[in-house]
């Protein structure tokens, strides 16, 4: 019995060797895509300085080079390759004609630094660095232009789609031509479209319990008429009636809205959410200074900056 454990025990052993002598012999099946450091710079040129920068301060990839694959993983949304605005530009087009989804115009790298600056301009001067770092996404994409179509109908260059955002990312355009082109109506726009995909990525990583209970007390989320009646409890948006979504809902109007249009008295504004036309019971303007007193206060934000800039 005792020669016998001794066998059983020297077989173990013999065959663990093996194993690991087999693990050791391993091989990787192809280059790790690392995320950090090691991506970065993807040139030489200026603004890669600026990139690097951002990337330092946020931990953030500013990519100016990308595959499709990058942008449309995670969705059914990829198209087998990037749209030709000149091929494909008319019904008859093959890919106008059978694709449903988006086509994007990657970055114009002559450009990238005139897009750089359109991005602080419009986006990233407004918040602080400690605000950045927690809600920036792990990647920024760089594009020219982002085109969508439906229902498999041609002419999706119409359609131009100024910021999207995936799971870990934002793509961006604004990196080519038209960007030294771009009027003050057309940045404000501009900033409008980047920072409420900016905000679809906050939301994300804002939890419920997050938000303070000065601001969710003060409209009842259960009232079951709150559809028909949302002005008179404190809502900006009927259809966002949970205290997470509403959150949502206020800072958009905050950020796309200067003050002067969020208390107009003119009764042609439909954004005077502030104005007792629309806040018939003061109810919204309490919510709205809670909210900016938050942000001043835990990231020294005035988000109503985002909404009275006035570009050149």
């Amino acid at each position: 019995m005792k020669l016998l454990k001794q066998i059983l025990i020297l077989s173990l052993i013999t065959w663990g060797f093996m194993a690991c002598d087999r693990e050791s012999a391993l091989t990787p099946s192809g280059p790790e895509n690392v995320y950090g450091d090691p991506t970065l710079p993807q040139g030489n040129h200026d603004y890669d300085n600026t990139i690097m920068d951002w990337f330092k301060k946020y931990n953030t990839l500013f990519l100016y080079k990308y595959v499709p694959h990058d942008l449309y993983y995670g969705g059914n949304s990829y198209l087998g390759g990037t749209y030709d605005p000149v091929k494909d530009t008319t019904a008859a087009g093959t890919n106008a004609q059978n694709y449903t989804g988006y086509f994007d115009v990657p970055a114009d790298e002559d450009y990238v630094g005139f897009q750089l600056k359109l991005l602080n301009d419009t986006w990233l001067k407004f918040y602080s660095d400690e605000f950045l770092l927690k809600f920036l996404p792990k990647k920024v994409f760089l594009l020219d232009s982002l085109y969508w179509s439906y229902s498999k109908k041609g002419r999706p260059d119409i359609n131009w789609c100024t910021a999207w955002s995936g799971s870990d990312f934002i793509a961006v355009t604004g990196g080519g031509e038209r960007v030294i082109e771009m009027t003050p109506e057309e940045k404000r726009v501009y900033c409008d479209e980047v920072n409420a995909v900016f905000i679809g990525v906050i939301m994300e990583k804002t939890n419920s319990d997050d938000i303070p209970e000065a601001f969710a007390s003060v409209t009842d989320y259960d009232y079951p008429n709150l559809f028909s009646e949302y002005k008179e409890y404190g809502l900006v948006d009927p259809w966002k009636r949970n205290k997470k979504d509403d959150w949502g809902a206020f800072l958009k109007i905050i950020m796309q809205n200067s003050y002067e249009q969020l208390t107009s008295a003119d009764g042609t504004n439909r954004n005077n959410y502030l104005h007792p036309s629309f806040d018939v019971n003061g109810l919204i303007k309490k919510k709205y200074d809670v909210m900016i007193a938050y942000f001043k206060a835990e990231y020294d934000l005035d988000l109503q900056k985002i909404g009275d800039a006035v570009f050149k």
